[in-house]
């Protein structure tokens, strides 16, 4: 679904669905959330990971620049590519949210996953 702008929103998405699926969602936009690994900003290269499972994903972070210092929790807007076996996210947007519980979020998302799912469609 895009804005009325034509700029995708980014779908929500779990760190580990996009590491354990990536290759199949080239070009798609998508949001997520994590906990800032690594950030080389000479070639604009970051880690992003998922505290409760490990997961990392490489982040492309040239629109984004300056980015804030590792160890923060972000939340990426962006879309993703898969060249040489290598699942990146190319961020255009991201914000800090230090003190968000991951854990009520990953609930809230399965709930409206569910709802969406459920509710009749309209033609």
């Amino acid at each position: 679904m895009q804005s009325m702008g034509g700029i995708k929103h980014g779908e929500p998405y779990l760190l580990n669905e996009i590491v354990e699926n990536g290759y199949t969602m080239d070009g798609l936009s998508v949001r997520i959330n994590g906990r800032l690994l690594q950030h080389d900003f000479q070639n604009c290269r970051a880690f992003l990971a998922d505290p409760k499972t490990g997961c990392s994903l490489k982040v492309n972070t040239s629109l984004i620049e300056p980015l804030e210092e590792a160890g923060s929790l972000f939340q990426l807007i962006g879309e993703l590519s898969h060249s040489g076996g290598e699942t990146i996210l190319n961020a255009r947007l991201v914000r800090c949210i230090d003190g968000m519980d991951l854990v009520i979020y990953k609930k809230a998302l399965e709930l409206q996953r569910q709802y969406f799912q459920d509710r009749p469609k309209v033609l």
